[in-house]
């Protein structure tokens, strides 16, 4: 009786996973974006990440959005707004424009760690400061 309780689980177990292997295989590593802002009001930005392998603008890009990151809480803290996995790993170069418009684009080239499980290989830090005597915005990568 034992027996036949422990083989019926079993194959109920294996059954399971026979069509179930997604979960085990995984793709390539994927970058997250990280926007602080650290203005007194919430900021506009547009992110645009284009691969540096392609010669054509409509085939090296491989995001593109807008986002508003909220503004800080206090003076010694930041405004936050994280995306996930938005790109596979490899170099980009990076355009942000704060303000959206007619605003300057400013650019960044970003060469991940080697490392897979650097957490900090893995990640888009852009933070949003403010010039003091223009009140211009501008982006510092932190990458």
């Amino acid at each position: 009786m034992y027996r036949r309780t422990l083989l019926g689980g079993l194959s109920v177990t294996f059954g399971g996973l026979a069509g179930c292997q997604a979960p085990l295989v995984s793709g390539p590593p994927r970058i997250d974006l990280e926007l602080y802002n650290y203005t007194p009001d919430p900021q506009p930005v547009q992110i645009r990440v284009l691969r540096t392998d392609r010669d054509e603008y409509d085939d090296a890009r491989v995001f593109s959005r807008e986002f508003e990151v909220p503004s800080r809480s206090d003076e010694a803290s930041a405004g936050t707004l994280k995306e996930n996995d938005i790109v596979e790993r490899r170099p980009y170069l990076l355009r942000v424009r704060p303000k959206f418009g007619d605003g300057q684009w400013y650019h960044h080239h970003y060469y991940p760690g080697e490392s897979a499980t650097d957490e900090d290989s893995v990640s888009l830090d852009i933070r949003l400061r403010q010039e003091e005597s223009t009140g211009d915005v501008y982006p510092r990568f932190s990458i």
